[in-house]
């Protein structure tokens, strides 16, 4: 932008650098000097080669002659004849080892499982933060003398979670959802459909029942449920809901505000209205807080807010609530497009450390761990006197050993198997 020189180098074609008059001599004197420098280097190392013995009265330079340029031929003549490669036996190979990479995934996610729940069923495993997380949060860092976390949330794409682990996580919520609560354990507020409401949306349903539109997101969500509450009680006739104030006269609406204790002196209809109407509104939102929570020794029947949103739609008399209703189904109805997987530690010990100074859980790590424990007899890892030795231990060896595998599996594919047979010729 400035002039300057960019980092980027753009080369114009060989052609054009041997023949153009501008770049010909450059070229020519370039290309010379590859080829001396390329002599000059050979002529360095052969004088090295002939002062080091090799064997008896042979120097290297001898064994260079006797066994590097053969070699160098060989493999220039492997190159240009290339090697015949069995597709078909390679492609049964690779399904094969994809198979057995499932069947390794499938052991480790359901030993996991006993220690992370549904989440293991989501659970990276070719994320080195997650098993370090997984199998060393907590311990020191080398370098920042910092504990690691014990537990950290890792923000995973949907399309990277497995259905078997999105029904995990809908049964585990489910089964949260249906346990008993302690007595002495405070119930959090449900959330209802106002609160995946936008404001504009809050505004528009406000002015649809004659609420007061102003306010802060929270309030026009309480003057809300305060409403539709108030409807649904025993007294839903009351002055306080039923809002006639427009046709009634000045002297009515005096009396109404002295029965409710508000100052009417030197006030106009309109301002006795609004007074009136700011009083329902913080009825609404004292009646909303009250029926959040309501008393466990109450014999009032409480409905939720989403069945008394449901009447309301049923009864057909407002379309801007059933299309804001229908909005919200729809959306919830959608997969998330992220999922929050929580990665708990073990604390486990480590041995090993990154530049950085975290915990390390590479390859060698693992195989450390797990040993082999189909040996006969087992040669078991260090996870077997973690986890307390005997059968438990035993199940921990075996489900590290799948974890290796599905590394070095993946390493198979990846290399050899999938580019021999992409990369063959036909």
């Amino acid at each position: 932008k400035d002039g300057s020189e960019g980092a980027l180098v753009d080369l114009p074609p060989i052609e054009r650098l041997q023949r153009e008059l501008k770049s010909r001599e450059n070229f020519i004197r370039y290309s010379a000097f590859d080829a001396k420098s390329t002599y000059n280097l050979y002529m360095h190392l052969k004088d090295r080669l002939l002062t080091m013995s090799w064997v008896k009265d042979l120097n290297l330079m001898d064994y260079y002659h006797m066994h590097m340029r053969p070699f160098g031929e060989l493999l220039t003549d492997l190159e240009r004849r290339g090697m015949l490669v069995a597709k078909d036996y390679l492609a049964d190979v690779e399904q094969q080892a994809r198979e057995d990479r499932q069947r390794h995934v499938q052991a480790f996610r359901q030993w996991a499982f006993k220690y992370l729940g549904a989440d293991a069923l989501a659970m990276n495993l070719a994320s080195s933060k997650q098993l370090t997380t997984f199998l060393f949060g907590g311990s020191m860092n080398m370098k920042t003398k910092e504990p690691t976390e014990v537990e950290k949330v890792f923000k995973t794409p949907r399309a990277d979670i497995s259905d078997e682990a999105m029904e995990a996580y809908r049964e585990r919520d489910a089964q949260l959802k249906a346990l008993p609560r302690d007595d002495g354990e405070v119930d959090e507020p449900e959330m209802d459909e106002f609160d995946q409401m936008k404001a504009g949306e809050l505004k528009v349903l406000c002015k649809e029942y004659g609420l007061k539109v102003s306010g802060k997101k929270a309030e026009l969500q309480q003057r809300l449920r305060g409403h539709f509450q108030l409807m649904a009680s025993s007294d839903s006739t009351s002055d306080s809901v039923i809002d006639d104030y427009k046709s009634m006269s000045v002297q009515d609406l005096r009396d109404a505000c002295k029965a409710r204790s508000i100052e009417t002196k030197g006030k106009k209809k309109n301002d006795l209205i609004k007074d009136l109407r700011d009083d329902d509104s913080f009825a609404r939102e004292i009646s909303a807080e009250i029926m959040k929570n309501p008393q466990k020794d109450s014999s009032a029947t409480y409905r939720t807010i989403s069945e008394l949103l449901e009447e309301a739609v049923d009864t057909g008399e407002n379309d801007a609530l059933k299309n804001i209703l229908a909005g919200i189904r729809e959306k919830n109805a959608e997969e998330p497009k992220y999922v929050d997987v929580t990665i708990k530690s073990l604390g486990m010990e480590p041995d090993k450390f990154t530049v950085g100074g975290a915990p390390s859980a590479t390859a060698d790590v693992l195989r450390k761990l797990a040993g082999d424990p189909f040996a006969d007899p087992p040669n078991y890892g260090k996870a077997y006197e973690f986890f307390g030795g005997g059968q438990v231990g035993h199940d921990a060896c075996v489900a590290f050993f799948s974890l290796t595998a599905i590394g070095s599996i993946d390493t198979m594919i990846a290399n050899f198997l999938t580019s021999l047979q992409t990369l063959a010729d036909h």
